[in-house]
């Protein structure tokens, strides 16, 4: 019969397992057995299990004790010798520090950006369920995707959906003049119904949002109440919108968050609204305002957009629904979906660049690291023969590693603090670093300082580690193949990365150029524009002769050509469209088209030819009654050879300009109808003046004593046309001026680590190149054997950085209509600027090498 073994309790044998140092624990461990089977054998195994237990009770303050103290001893130690390292060798820990430090501030900035891009909306607690409602219709020139929607919309929606909890119809009325508390400011004045507040997240800090959007009041944002009332309560206090209407401030909000695509000024009743005589007429035939739902939580986005063709045929008819359609954008795709899908693709972009320079910098330490393997192999192989094992020595060099980077992390979270201001005009938001107040960026800013320390220093720690200690007390350590090949690829990859980011900035730089500079078919040099119309006065009818007054003394001021007053300028074509069906249309569906409202000087004042018939005339009654000019492609679109004569629902078109870009090159030009309307009147927003360009300040101050007749009380405002037309380019410009910045840190990074590269590989190689000189090497000789070490891995880097260049800057030219060619000479240009770096970094250490005398090298080896 077998006897049973007794051993002590599993669980308690791994604590203490876990508690004594490997070199103790088989003794400590043997020695608690020992006396485990005495009382077992003496007084049984439940006495033997008690004591054991007690044992590890009692044994683990003690040991605990001991552990941290010996740890702590060993980190005091780690930390010395780190501390010792950087100052031994002061060079290369400045050019790793230095390195990190830039990388981690890059990516400290463009994180912060891209964490506010994609929380774009997300402060509102209903940003899963609420959508905004948009329409696509299908035409000749493609699909229209408009936001507009009808005053009746959101109650039908309302009612005929159950999936649907709440709508809300947001309507912004622009260039309103207020009044207040002896103040008086344009404005935008936004009507809401009251379910705003239940939708969305916008809460108060003075009044109630239960009782605070009823008929005639108002709320305001927080500046908008400092700006009328300073630090009065604006509670209670009246604003006059559009000098005729008196609205009771009974609510303020809290700050908007930067990153809200619905932002207002003042809010008031949506029943307001329908007190404009054109709203309640509206119906389902002028479309203007947005309209937001909110689904309940159970309902599904996509069902119910499967449901809207049937809403579309109820509302209108089957022909309608043939060719529109209604959509759904979730709340928290809005900003995406307002900026035409690039907001998230440029915020990825940056993303992809704060990783290539933390990359970069990472690589740097790692081949540094490496390099100097030499200096610290006795140090290892000392370690080794004392005891230490691999796993030991790999927990010091990562943490060397971590504690260098928590140092560049410090100096990286001080330099992005100091650089946020100029980085929030950059990309024209408010970012804004809080450390400790939102838990999230601190520890974010943590976590990329460890990811960095790990990724860092990782290689450097498995490749020390390996050393075997005779070879490392030899010192047989200085010319492995294995690590110059390693550093060769550590080279390539960085040297590749920064040709991948000096071509983009290059590509994105001459598209933009190409997008400023290219022919729009239209002169925009010159033209001075200032938003008026008779709506932003008291009386209309004053206001008109006022205007009509103001562009005659214009005509007559030196230095101005023609003057011109219009709805539309290129770059401010907006919304305005119409459905046009034009003479021997036999489609069912009409045409959808932009439409502008001008006068008889607007096509010579910014400079449209006419490829076929005349301008407007305003002597000819025909033309005053409904006559039309219209665009190239609009004439393609129908199908006519010749438009001159033909009607476009009921109006007879009298010519065709030829096309011109009215809106931003991502776009291709787009049918256009303009419609004559002469004098002055509440359909012109804009007076355009075109000037001579001699004397343009003479010119302007000019202008401004003309203005001041006008209306004194109001601050002369202008832009010249083409800087607008610049501004459509400011997102791209933004994305090109940090990729640029960030492909000149890239390079400068990667320079600094192929110059203490050269520098050690040139020391490590000292005795063999006075060899070599004694043998009757000459200066080049020595030259080209060093530069040829770096230059290859370079040229390799050229040859993988060019097709994957290629591929990225072809999708993002995709995004634009009109795109420069890409060519050869950007890849050219930035494959040459690292090759010609690297070999006068390198050269400059091959000739102090080469010029050295060979005998001081032999003696001192």
């Amino acid at each position: 019969m077998k006897t049973k073994i007794h051993k002590p309790p599993r669980t308690a044998t791994f604590l203490l397992r876990r508690c004594f140092h490997e070199f103790d624990r088989d003794t400590f461990i043997g020695d608690f057995e020992e006396f485990y089977n005495e009382i077992l054998i003496e007084s049984g195994s439940f006495k033997a299990d008690t004591w054991y237990w007690k044992q590890v009770i009692k044994s683990a303050p003690k040991i605990f004790s001991n552990i941290l103290y010996w740890r702590t001893a060993m980190l005091k130690n780690y930390l010395k010798i780190a501390y010792r390292n950087l100052k031994r060798h002061k060079g290369y820990s400045i050019i790793n520090i230095g390195g990190l430090t830039a990388g981690i501030t890059v990516g400290i900035l463009i994180l912060l950006y891209v964490n506010s891009i994609f929380t774009f909306d997300r402060f509102h607690e209903n940003s899963d369920d609420t959508f905004l409602i948009y329409k696509v219709r299908v035409t000749p020139s493609g699909e229209q995707i408009t936001t507009d929607t009808w005053v009746p919309l959101k109650d039908e929606l309302v009612s005929t959906y159950p999936a649907i909890e709440n709508g809300v119809r947001m309507w912004g009325r622009g260039s309103i003049w207020v009044q207040g508390n002896d103040k008086k400011f344009q404005e935008t004045v936004t009507y809401a119904d009251p379910s705003i507040f239940e939708i969305f997240t916008f809460p108060l800090r003075q009044g109630s949002s239960g009782s605070s959007l009823i008929k005639n009041t108002m709320i305001l944002d927080r500046a908008t109440a400092e700006k009328y009332f300073g630090a009065e309560n604006p509670i209670g206090k009246t604003l006059t919108v559009n000098y005729t209407e008196d609205y009771t401030v009974t609510g303020v909000i809290e700050d908007i968050p930067a990153n809200s695509s619905i932002n207002f000024n003042m809010l008031v009743p949506f029943e307001n609204a329908m007190d404009i005589s054109f709203v309640p007429d509206s119906g389902y035939d002028s479309s203007f305002l947005l309209t937001y739902i909110k689904l309940r939580d159970d309902a599904n986005p996509n069902d119910l957009q499967a449901q809207f063709p049937d809403l579309i045929i109820k509302i209108w008819d089957k022909e309608t629904e043939s060719r529109t359609r209604f959509e759904l954008t979730s709340l928290k795709d809005l900003n995406d979906f307002n900026s035409g899908g690039t907001a998230n693709r440029y915020a990825l972009i940056l993303l992809l660049v704060a990783v290539s320079i933390i990359l970069i910098a990472s690589i740097n330490f790692m081949n540094l690291s490496t390099s100097q393997s030499i200096y610290r192999a006795r140090e290892i192989g000392i370690r080794k023969v004392m005891g230490a094992q691999k796993k030991m020595l790999i927990y010091q060099f990562l943490g060397e590693s971590i504690f260098l980077t928590m140092f560049a992390l410090i100096l990286g979270v001080a330099l992005a603090t100091l650089l946020l201001p100029a980085f929030n005009n950059l990309v024209g938001l408010e970012l804004e670093i809080d450390y400790f107040g939102n838990m999230t960026t601190f520890l974010g800013i943590i976590m990329l300082g460890l990811i960095v320390g790990i990724a860092s220093g990782s290689y450097p720690a498995l490749y020390l580690s390996r050393f075997q200690p005779v070879d490392s007390l030899k010192g047989e350590l200085k010319n492995t193949n294995k690590g110059v090949r390693m550093r060769n690829v550590l080279v390539f990859a960085q040297f590749a990365i920064s040709i991948v980011l000096i071509t983009g900035t290059l590509v994105i730089w001459n598209q933009i150029d190409y997008m400023k500079n290219l022919d729009l078919k239209f002169d925009k040099e010159n033209v001075i524009v200032m938003p008026v119309s008779t709506r932003d006065f008291e009386n209309s009818n004053l206001a008109a002769e006022n205007l009509k007054t103001f562009k005659n003394e214009l005509r007559s001021t030196p230095g101005v050509l023609t003057v011109s007053g219009t709805s539309s300028i290129p770059g401010n074509y907006l919304g305005a469209f119409t459905f046009a069906r034009p003479e021997g249309w036999d489609e069912e569906s009409p045409l959808r088209v932009r439409f502008s409202v001008i006068d008889e000087s607007y096509f010579e004042t910014i400079g449209v030819e006419f490829v076929e018939g005349r301008n407007f005339d305003p002597d000819m009654a025909t033309d005053r009654g409904g006559a039309l000019i219209i665009n190239e492609a609009m004439v393609k679109d129908i199908g006519w050879e010749s438009a001159v004569g033909k009607l476009i629902n009921s109006s007879q078109v009298i010519g065709v300009v030829k096309d011109f870009n009215y809106q931003s090159l991502q776009n291709p030009v787009l049918p256009v109808l303009h419609y004559y309307l002469g004098g002055e009147n509440g359909n012109h927003r804009f007076i355009a003046a075109k000037i001579t360009g001699d004397n343009v300040q003479n010119t302007i101050d000019a202008l401004r004593d003309k203005w001041s007749s006008l209306d004194p009380t109001r601050d002369f405002t202008f832009f010249f046309l083409d800087d607008n037309l610049n501004m459509m380019y400011q997102s791209e410009e933004n994305i090109s001026k940090i990729v640029q910045y960030c492909a000149i840190i890239g390079i400068v990074i990667a320079s600094l680590g192929l110059l203490g590269l050269a520098s050690f590989t040139v020391i490590q190689r000292k005795k063999e190149i006075a060899i070599r000189k004694v043998v009757g090497a000459s200066n080049k000789n020595i030259v080209g054997l060093l530069t040829k070490q770096f230059s290859r891995p370079i040229i390799y880097a050229n040859l993988i950085a060019v097709p994957v260049s290629v591929y990225l800057m072809n999708m993002w030219l995709q995004n634009f209509a009109y795109r420069v060619s890409l060519g050869v000479t950007s890849f050219i240009f930035a494959g040459l600027a690292a090759l010609s770096l690297s070999l006068i970094i390198v050269s400059y250490h091959s000739l102090s090498a080469a010029f050295e005398n060979p005998v001081h090298s032999l003696r001192n080896e």
